[in-house]
């Protein structure tokens, strides 16, 4: 039986993703640079774009409808012509402060509890740096130690909420304290930084 080579787990969680994004350049008017997110970290999101952008630079990110402020935090070049920024969440379209950037997104997911040996099919719909929110067609109790197994790789932590959503449905907000990825063989993956 053939098994998925899972990497070492690291202190500081990051999944891997390709989620396309626009920049707009707030001090440069009608500046927009197609990028894409790689990588999702505590509190950071790792983007791929073919633009140098400089630290400390204000760019307002666009995805799905939904614009936010955010600040280049710092910066690398991961081959020709293809930079990797990491960024944070400086303000929401409204002007609130928010420390994370919640991501719709449309992933599969099996939920195993812990102690229990079925898995629960369910969706993570939207994710942070610090979680994820999951629909499940069964609700899972607030509090729950929990496993969430993704194409990227396993999540483990703890559902803080649980409620009724529609008829049927049931959306879970789930804590992230640990994260194993899978492991990648992909030319444009970030080298790690010392």
């Amino acid at each position: 039986m053939s098994t998925i080579p899972l990497s070492e787990t690291v202190a500081v969680p990051q999944a891997s993703f390709d989620i396309p994004v626009e920049l707009h350049i707030l001090d440069q008017a009608n500046q927009i640079v197609a990028a894409r997110i790689r990588h999702v970290g505590p509190s950071l999101f790792e983007i791929s774009c073919p633009e140098n952008l400089r630290v400390g630079q204000r760019l307002a990110l666009s995805h799905e409808g939904r614009r936010i402020e955010v600040e280049v935090s710092s910066k690398g070049q991961s081959s020709p012509n293809v930079y990797s920024l990491t960024v944070k969440v400086v303000t929401e379209e409204l002007g609130e402060v928010r420390s994370e950037l919640r991501l719709p997104t449309d992933l599969s997911a099996m939920v195993r509890v812990a102690g229990e040996t079925r898995e629960i099919p369910g969706t993570v719909v939207d994710m942070s740096p610090s979680g994820m929110g999951i629909e499940t067609k069964v609700p899972i109790a607030r509090g729950s130690k929990v496993c969430v197994n993704l194409d990227q790789g396993l999540a483990f932590g703890e559902i803080r909420f649980c409620r009724e959503k529609s008829s049927g449905v049931f959306f879970s907000g789930f804590l992230l304290e640990e994260y194993i990825g899978r492991e990648e063989n992909r030319d444009d993956t970030p080298q790690r930084r010392a």
